[in-house]
């Protein structure tokens, strides 16, 4: 009751250090103050498991740090007030309280995914997307194809996606989420369909919705959904295309179109970002000859920097026959941009061939010959110095010993 807010403090962060549950009233007091010793005040309720404290601070008129770190706190709680404050607080609060909502209707267990489907008339606008958005988390997570829901899941979502252009622009984005990572049911794959077939959509959305393809199961049907999306307007659909199907999973299984379409993506994209995609899409496909062939070609003539490093890391990553002496020809090369040639160095590093250490070691000569005048020169020849000391070979030594006493 002392008005003195030294002592006030004090005697709070005294009931903090003794976690008596009989203290849990006046901390929670301190953190609606927004009390500058939020983490003392929070650690001591998690200690004491104060859970009517925790769901009295999720509340209005709460700091919205205090509110954000109760709301996550209910996560965790399986109780039947629990769950239905949560359910009750969906849609409202700013970004952040918002944000900690949905990140515990996602990991509360007590909550089925079937019930983050609402009805519609049921839940407001921002509600819904909410709602969505957590199950989105859900069904992106580790396993989530296993989950027993998912075609009544898909079925709701479907039908609710009957009236997609009723819906608000944070209800299609949510909506988009969830339905693509069920794209392999049919509920969900005929307004995912129209969405990537309609160039006047919003290009935001036809990307969320092809990300979120990956986690989908690899159907024929979802894979014609990405072949749509690999040829869209927009190059960031096309990245998410290319990207989603480096990362599905069986996608094999049905006749590999992924590699067909990296190839055609890098040889004739006009933007450099698909291009870049499609060539660290390629290091999945290390015993296919064209794919080897593909990369080799993009290191030595694609007139993008981005697009030439990706393509000397996947190159590494299959530790492509010849690879050294090629990556030594780009360190060589004066005409290169130094980031390549500094690149080219460090993937020989990461090669670690010791049957590419002679070429490398006439490049690191070439280097030293040219460092006093250049700093570029000089910049490589120490990476290339230090990559030849990673090798262990002892061909290297004496040229590392004499560079030792260079001026530069």
């Amino acid at each position: 009751r002392t008005q003195d807010r030294q002592a006030k403090r004090r005697l709070r962060l005294l009931l903090a250090r003794m976690a008596d549950p009989a203290g849990a009233p006046a901390l929670a007091d301190a953190l609606r103050e927004a009390d500058a010793d939020f983490a003392a005040y929070t650690a001591s309720l998690l200690r004491m498991k104060a859970t009517d404290q925790m769901r009295a601070l999720a509340g209005e008129g709460v700091p919205v740090r205090t509110r954000a770190w109760a709301i996550t706190q209910l996560g965790a709680d399986a109780t039947p007030p629990a769950v239905a404050l949560l359910n009750g607080l969906c849609g409202q609060g700013d970004r952040t309280v918002r944000r900690a909502l949905i990140g515990a209707l996602a990991k509360n267990e007590d909550i089925a995914s079937a019930t983050l489907v609402p009805l519609p008339d049921v839940h407001s606008g921002p509600c819904e997307a909410d709602r969505w958005s957590a199950l989105a988390r859900r069904l992106t997570a580790a396993h989530a194809n296993s989950d027993p829901d998912r075609r009544a899941l898909a079925d709701a979502l479907g039908q609710r996606g009957s009236v997609y252009a009723d819906f608000t622009y944070e209800q299609r984005y949510r909506w988009v989420q969830v339905a693509a990572a069920l794209a392999d049911f049919d509920a969900t794959h005929r307004v995912l369909s129209a969405l990537l077939s309609d160039p006047r959509e919003d290009p935001a959305l036809r990307e969320v919705a092809v990300r979120h393809m990956q986690y989908a199961r690899a159907t024929p049907s979802v894979l014609a959904l990405l072949r749509l999306a690999v040829s869209d307007p927009d190059p960031g659909v096309r990245v998410a295309a290319v990207d989603a199907l480096a990362k599905a999973a069986v996608v094999r299984e049905h006749g590999d179109p992924g590699q067909a379409l990296w190839l055609q993506r890098i040889a004739t994209d006009d933007w450099p970002a698909v291009r870049e995609s499609a060539a660290r899409a390629l290091a999945t496909r290390c015993a296919s000859r064209p794919a080897i062939a593909t990369l080799y070609a993009a290191l030595g003539t694609d007139k993008n920097l981005g697009v030439r490093r990706a393509a000397a890391t996947s190159l590494t990553d299959c530790r492509a026959t010849g690879l050294g002496a090629a990556l030594v020809k780009v360190a060589l090369d004066r005409d290169a941009p130094t980031d390549l040639r500094a690149h080219a160095v460090a993937e020989f590093a990461r090669l670690g061939d010791p049957t590419g250490t002679p070429a490398l070691l006439g490049a690191f000569a070439a280097a030293r010959q040219h460092a006093f005048a250049s700093t570029t020169e000089m910049l490589l020849a120490a990476r290339m110095a230090k990559t030849l000391g990673r090798l262990h070979d002892a061909r290297a030594v004496p040229a590392l010993r004499e560079a030792a006493s260079d001026p530069t």
